[in-house]
């Protein structure tokens, strides 16, 4: 099923509104694959990758 435009504009708009960012991760096959997997093997990479981040600012406090 894809989004339409409307579906689009909305979700957009709501991001705007929380102020979200989005970042993007190149990785590479030959040099990252470890990464990768790990990545796949998780249920949300989002999740997972802001857990990561949490606990590291948690020790270095």
């Amino acid at each position: 099923m894809s989004t339409n435009d409307a579906q689009k504009r909305a979700v957009s708009k709501y991001d705007n509104k929380r102020g979200a960012k989005g970042l993007y991760l190149k990785l590479y096959a030959d040099t990252d694959n470890d990464i990768i997997d790990r990545l796949d093997s998780v249920e949300s990479k989002q999740a997972y990758i802001k857990s990561l981040i949490r606990k590291d600012m948690e020790k270095n406090q």
